[in-house]
């Protein structure tokens, strides 16, 4: 509640697509050492830490989509967005389970921050590098 109004103010002087990788790599920098911590103080932690990082994304994304849609299709757009995040909270839970039975709870971090990569590489090259070029 209090870093999402300070990200969004922020990602308005100089880019939400900005925060958007600052999100990215925050959350990545926190699921990392997730996999290795020793006590439930340390992933309280980093757990919050990673809160800041989806206030720096779920809202960014909507920004995004807000700016960059055509308003005859904003509600289809916010529509799919809608969709696949909660498309995403059903898969999720299931391949963190899956993960975790397979191998350990540490490696459900570990393929977390890998899936964070991957979604970030994904981003910078179809969003990013086009809004950057674009504003220029």
């Amino acid at each position: 509640m209090v870093a999402a109004p300070l990200l969004g103010r922020l990602g308005d002087n100089i880019g939400t697509h900005k925060i958007l990788i600052f999100g990215f790599l925050l959350q990545i920098a926190c699921f990392i050492p997730s996999a290795f911590v020793t006590n439930p103080w340390q992933l309280g932690i980093l757990r919050f830490i990673i809160g800041i990082g989806n206030a720096s994304l779920f809202p960014q994304v909507q920004t995004l989509l807000t700016k960059n849609t055509p308003s005859m299709l904003t509600g289809r757009i916010f529509s799919w967005n809608q969709s696949f995040m909660y498309i995403g909270n059903i898969f999720g839970p299931l391949i963190g389970g899956t993960v975790a039975g397979l191998w350990d709870y540490a490696q459900v971090f570990l393929s977390t921050a890998g899936l964070v990569f991957i979604n970030m590489i994904l981003f910078i090259f179809n969003v990013f590098y086009p809004l950057e070029h674009r504003d220029k």
